[in-house]
């Protein structure tokens, strides 16, 4: 069993995901994991494991270490663990050791009663002994290949069991400021003096610099600006850090890995596959990719089977990095021949099918992706979308029922098929919890500003779109839409203003179908045709789409 402590001197710095991260990928080659949450003031790892599936739990490491300090009592430490269930089959499950029910008042109150110092500096001490006894009864009873254990942050009691009497390898992350950096080097250099270890010998340790900001450059590419990172601007950054440790640790060389800021887990889209986001300009899973090589390179020996699933990673890891489709396509082909169990292959295969019109190969991934996941909400979610440009709206209902938990993007979905279907009363009511559950989206008030417009409730149509168009003034949707309202109130001349802006903003010719209610009145107009002509747009096409849109 390798015993390997994540440790931060401050938090934010993205230990816990870090951890989480390395667990799933040994929980997916097959590897037997435990897991320890020891961050006992700020406890919340399970959190990090989205695609597991945790019981209740009652009791974890904080009750353990109570009814010792307390009673002197040792008890079983599979009394106090749960098992986080692997999202299919193919996948092991994870032992996990949580802080404890932290949403019990009794919590918080045994936390504060254990005797720390008694522990480890009365005359007669047992601290060491209590928690070598639960190491070896966590080797003996779950029998991991991997011990990973979530650290508390700072120079504590708590921080140096876990770094100094459990841990084979320590993975210190800090991010690129003053007092982070002080820290790390601290602690680093504490550990690798072999005075300070309990059995004279350091652990490895690896320093990670987390949250770096990816610097970016810009080339010119067919008349394009292209966004690129100028990895030669990080090496310097990197350089410089690396030099630093080198002088104050007084070491010959410092290796120092790298896991990049990523603004796609802090966006969302309007259609999110699982965690099957394009990144760009990089991807941090290749940066966990690499970590995860370094912690496990001497430890892991991988059947066929297991190193099929790594070069699938690889090859999906690479796939995020592509510009072009085409070669994204190809490269995640090849993902899903050598590894068909994990479901973010497909959802990120649909992706791609959806951006080339393929919807009918959308919609077969992630319905494949699914049987991996059952009950995914951001797959439901996804299947309602393509079920939604395929035309068949009663499917794509369907699967908005069950993606509720999704969030407001799929009751707003859902509002949008109630109006298709003149629902509008249920249309109001999801519209109406979308906008309450995220009042800062533009495209919910346009949404609800359309179906008000619909139901002549003019006032509020015109509060809601001009709420949307202070959010988002450069969407040229919101100004058709304040367009069809003012032309529905019979007010012309504001109709053609904002329509002429939407226009100007490159509207698509599709997003003015399903207002044919409006648009309809104005197919002989001079005044809306010369408007058109000015645009290159031919009024036949909006004619044409309102029999599809409308009657189809």
């Amino acid at each position: 069993m390798k015993t390997i402590t994540f440790y931060s001197y401050k938090g934010g710095v993205g230990r816990s995901l870090a951890l989480s991260k390395i667990a799933t990928m040994l929980s997916e080659l097959g590897q037997r994991v435990c897991v320890i949450d020891f961050d006992l003031d700020a406890p919340g790892l399970r959190f990090k494991f989205r695609n597991y599936t945790f019981p209740g739990i009652e009791k974890g490491i904080v009750d353990y270490i109570y009814e010792f300090s307390e009673n002197g009592t040792v008890g079983r430490i599979v009394d106090y663990t749960v098992t986080a269930k692997a999202p299919n089959n193919y996948f092991e499950d994870i032992a996990f050791i949580s802080a404890g029910n932290i949403h019990s008042d009794d919590y918080w109150k045994k936390l504060s009663k254990i005797r720390w110092y008694e522990l480890f500096y009365s005359e007669d001490p047992q601290g060491i002994e209590f928690f070598l006894d639960m190491k070896a009864q966590i080797e003996q009873q779950f029998k991991p290949d991997f011990l990973l254990i979530d650290s508390r942050t700072g120079i504590t009691d708590i921080s140096g069991i876990t770094l100094r009497i459990l841990a084979d390898q320590v993975v210190v992350l800090g991010i690129k400021n003053e007092e982070n950096l002080f820290g790390c080097k601290k602690i680093i250099k504490s550990l690798l003096n072999a005075q300070n270890n309990l059995f004279g010998k350091s652990p490895v340790v690896n320093f990670v610099l987390t949250r770096l900001a990816f610097f970016k450059s810009y080339t010119k590419e067919k008349s394009q600006e292209i966004e690129t990172i100028d990895y030669e601007k990080e090496h310097l950054v990197v350089e410089q850090i690396r030099n630093d440790f080198k002088a104050d640790l007084n070491l010959d060389s410092f290796d120092i890995s790298v896991i990049h800021t990523d603004r796609n887990l802090e966006e969302e889209e309007n259609r999110i596959h699982g965690l099957s986001y394009e990144n760009k300009p990089g991807s941090v899973n290749r940066d966990y990719l690499q970590l995860f090589d370094k912690l496990t390179k001497d430890y892991l020996t991988l059947d066929e089977k297991s190193l099929n699933i790594k070069k699938a990673q690889i090859e999906y890891v690479k796939s995020l990095q592509e510009s072009s489709i085409e070669r994204k396509l190809s490269l995640i082909n090849k993902a899903i021949e050598l590894d068909k169990n994990k479901f973010e292959y497909y959802t990120q295969r649909a992706l791609l099918k959806f951006k080339l019109t393929d919807y009918n190969g959308a919609l077969k991934d992630d319905l494949a992706a699914l049987e991996l996941a059952p009950g995914a909400p951001e797959i439901l979610f996804n299947i309602a979308v393509t079920n939604l440009r395929l035309k068949q709206y009663g499917e794509a209902l369907d699967y908005l029922e069950k993606a509720d938990d999704f969030g407001y993007r799929a009751i707003a979905l859902k509002g949008g098929m109630y109006k298709r279907m003149n629902r509008y009363s249920d249309a109001l009511a999801a519209l109406n919890k979308a906008v309450e559950l995220n009042p800062s989206d533009a495209q919910i008030l346009n949404s609800r500003a359309d179906l008000q417009r619909a139901l002549g409730n003019y006032q509020a149509a015109l509060s809601d779109i001009s709420k949307a168009i202070q959010l988002n003034s450069n969407d040229p949707i919101c100004f058709a839409t304040l367009a069809e309202i003012y032309s529905s109130m019979g007010r012309d001349e504001e109709f053609f203003l904002n329509l002429g802006i939407a226009l100007s903003k490159d509207i698509p010719v599709s997003a003015l179908n399903s207002a044919y209610d409006v648009y309809q009145k104005y197919l002989l107009d001079e005044r809306f045709i010369a408007l058109l002509n000015k645009y290159s747009i031919d009024v036949n096409d909006i004619a044409d789409g309102f029999f599809f849109e409308g009657f189809g």
